[in-house]
């Protein structure tokens, strides 16, 4: 029997989007970064008006922690509230933040316009199947169209668990926290062919990393625990098990995302819009 592949610590990468020059619009400075089928964009409204405009072949999810904005597209303008998801359908979208604050979008797969401008380009340079392929779209039973999820009030089927929305090609979960984590009731656990991009949003976290012993001692890595502030992404690769730590007092938001989007947490509740989808 061949020995397991063992994934390397090493490919586990940190993006702090402020240590990086930005692309500034006007009143927007936008960082890029990516996973294998996903790109980051952080955008940082500091005034109004402005707008980010983008042209996609696929729907975009878009978060909004801090202020809410006017979404347009295909005719079609909607409120999207502070503390909410959007999805975006595919084509020339618009959004026009009502107030400074961050705008968070993610793109899957990656599109090429944008895939120049990630900061760790370098580390998908070159093919990689470390993680699941996109593979075919879910189809969104009534087409396309703007839709607004707010996270106050929403609750997943599953007490306890964090909201999760999907798109055509991907999920993203909020995952909110008060206070600090009970250190006797953490969450380590790992992802078969997924690649997990964890985005701290607010508060104070430490991402926890081991990666599993394989035959060969000499490829073994220590674990890892890495301080993570807002404007931060953590990729870990799959197989890699990892939790996520809350510190001090407060509220903590990190987004969890995944593409292709997770079967398992449709098919257990978690996906509040799954209804909304079919497989292809």
């Amino acid at each position: 029997m061949p020995a397991p592949v063992m994934p390397d610590l090493q490919s586990t990468r940190f993006v702090s989007f402020g240590e990086h020059r930005a692309k500034v619009e006007g009143p927007i400075a936008t960082w890029y970064a990516r996973l294998q089928n996903t790109l980051v964009a952080w955008s940082e409204v500091s005034a109004v008006p402005g707008a980010l405009r983008q042209a996609d072949d696929n729907e975009i999810i878009v978060v909004l922690p801090d202020a809410g904005a006017v979404l347009s597209g295909h005719g079609e303008r909607a409120e999207a509230p502070t503390r909410s998801i959007a999805i975006l359908p595919p084509g020339a979208t618009v959004i026009e933040p009502k107030a400074p604050g961050r705008v968070i979008r993610f793109f899957s797969p990656v599109p090429d316009a944008f895939a120049a401008l990630a900061i760790n380009g370098r580390d998908y340079a070159a093919p990689t199947a470390r993680a699941n392929p996109i593979g075919a779209k879910f189809v969104h039973g009534e087409g396309s169209g703007i839709r607004v999820y707010p996270i106050d009030g929403l609750k997943s089927d599953r007490p306890g668990r964090p909201p999760s929305f999907q798109s055509e090609t991907m999920n993203v979960m909020w995952i909110e926290q008060d206070g600090p984590h009970d250190r006797a009731k953490l969450s380590p656990h790992s992802h078969e062919g997924f690649e997990e991009g964890a985005v701290v949003v607010a508060g104070d976290y430490v991402q926890h990393l081991r990666t599993p012993w394989a035959s060969d001692a000499g490829q073994w890595r220590e674990d890892e625990h890495r301080r993570c502030v807002p404007g931060t992404l953590t990729i870990v690769p799959p197989e890699v098990i990892h939790t996520s730590e809350a510190l001090g007092a407060g509220r903590h938001i990190m987004l969890n995302i995944f593409a292709p989007a997770r079967a398992d947490h449709i098919k257990s509740g978690m996906v509040l819009n799954a209804k909304d989808y079919r497989p292809a």
